[in-house]
């Protein structure tokens, strides 16, 4: 847990593959929090 957000790598089900690397994120909450994070760091 990094900056009071827990997340999971996980395999990303198999309806909601759209070419990526097959892996996702999964923040069970807290998911605006986390997402500002990812912008800010430039990941998405």
């Amino acid at each position: 847990m990094k900056k009071g957000i827990r997340a999971q790598i996980i395999r990303t089900p198999g309806g909601a593959k759209s070419g990526g690397c097959g892996y996702s994120l999964y923040v069970p909450e807290g998911t605006r929090r986390a997402k500002a994070i990812l912008r800010s760091g430039g990941v998405i």
